[in-house]
């Protein structure tokens, strides 16, 4: 039986491990606790979910404001997960969909329906919305059309942009808009925050974003790909 072994503060794959069988479940066990550093009392457990690719959705005040498409080339002798690699969508298409735009479109909506599950699931535990997130999924052709979606991660705010030149202002303007949300700003701050949204501004108009139907979108403060 095929598994993944991970210890929950994984990066980018550092602490994945793939397992076949009962014997190197126990090799991946043992040797992920004993890393040096590692202090964790417990190692995440679970089946292995076939799949051809990850999308990767970034979420800012509820919506999904930006898309990455990818994938670990190659798994190592000791279960590794090696060479990250991120594609255009288009290429994403073409390369891990078998060039079925029908599939990857319904693997975008399934994904997106998954974004809003888990935001209402989290407001069950908190009143207080996240400013932002990232929600990463793992996408499977399952024939013409047609896609499975299974949901990978729910980031902590701190998640890796992955070379989205705007992310950075967008993230941070969200959280730091968060921050005044009973009280408002003090005059000092509301400066900064026009600041932050020039600058946004800016970066959003100077920046291209593919949008779910594969066009290219240029204007607006945010680039949408929802």
């Amino acid at each position: 039986r095929k598994g993944v072994a991970k210890l929950g503060f994984a990066w980018e794959a550092a602490h994945v491990r793939i397992f076949r069988g009962e014997d190197q479940l126990a090799t991946a066990l043992y040797e992920l606790c004993g890393q040096p550093g590692v202090t964790s009392a417990h190692v995440i457990v679970q089946d292995f979910a076939r799949n051809d690719f990850e999308l990767r959705q970034f979420v800012v005040n509820g919506k999904i404001v930006h898309r990455v498409y990818s994938n670990f080339v190659w798994t190592d002798a000791d279960g590794y997960l090696r060479e990250f690699e991120m594609k255009e969508r288009s290429e994403a298409i073409r390369d891990w969909m078998s060039g079925d735009e029908r599939a990857m479109a319904a693997a975008e909506r399934k994904a997106a329906a998954l974004v809003s599950t888990w935001l209402t699931w989290l407001r069950c535990y908190s009143v207080e919305s996240l400013p932002a997130m990232r929600m990463d999924t793992l996408i499977r052709r399952k024939g013409p059309g047609a896609a499975e979606v299974f949901t990978l991660e729910l980031t902590e705010l701190g998640f890796s942009m992955l070379r989205w030149p705007s992310g950075p202002s967008i993230v941070f303007s969200a959280l730091l808009e968060s921050c005044f949300a009973d009280t408002g700003p003090t005059p000092a701050e509301a400066a900064r925050l026009k600041f932050d949204d020039r600058a946004k501004e800016d970066t959003s108009n100077s920046t291209t974003a593919n949008t779910s139907n594969g066009t290219t979108a240029t204007t607006g403060k945010r680039k949408c790909c929802n």
